[in-house]
């Protein structure tokens, strides 16, 4: 080996230790706040878990509150699936979403989201009670019919 040889190794391993202390002194900083990061999120976490405690035992309540009840007809059904194609060519459906376009006896129009078994059940131009909360059908009754939603029931 020659002098610039040795030279050049010595130097690379000084350099390497440099780094690596800097690494190491940046590092226990780093690892410092997060530990303190980290038990402000316990505290926020146990926090949080006394809220959703207290939100659970009021919640039963409010929802009976949310419940409407609206004179429809559907004048639209409609339904949103994404199929998917494998390697082997095998489709598969995704993300579905089925839907009914409602009109009262005023003209007005409103959306619910619906179950795949309800939307096929669900008469066209049939006006009946609509019950729902949050946009989704919970029940329809009529003269003919009285649809279930299974999804919402729960």
């Amino acid at each position: 080996m020659s002098l610039t040889t040795i030279l050049l190794f010595g130097l690379a391993i000084l350099g390497f230790v440099l780094l690596l202390m800097i690494v190491i002194s940046s590092s226990r900083t780093m690892f410092g706040d997060k530990i303190t990061d980290n038990d402000e999120d316990e505290e926020e976490y146990e926090n949080e878990e006394d809220n959703n405690k207290q939100e659970k035992q009021v919640t039963p309540k409010e929802n009976r509150s949310n419940f409407k009840t609206e004179t429809a007809c559907v004048v639209f059904k409609f339904d949103e699936r994404e199929r998917l194609l494998d390697e082997y060519q095998h489709s598969s459906i995704h993300n579905e979403k089925y839907g009914l376009i409602l009109e009262t006896p005023n003209g007005e129009k409103f959306r619910l989201a619906c179950s795949k078994t309800a939307h096929k059940q669900m008469p066209y131009r049939e006006t009946g009670t609509f019950t729902f909360r949050d946009n989704k059908l919970i029940k329809f009754d009529s003269e003919k019919h009285t649809i279930s939603d299974e999804y919402t029931l729960t």
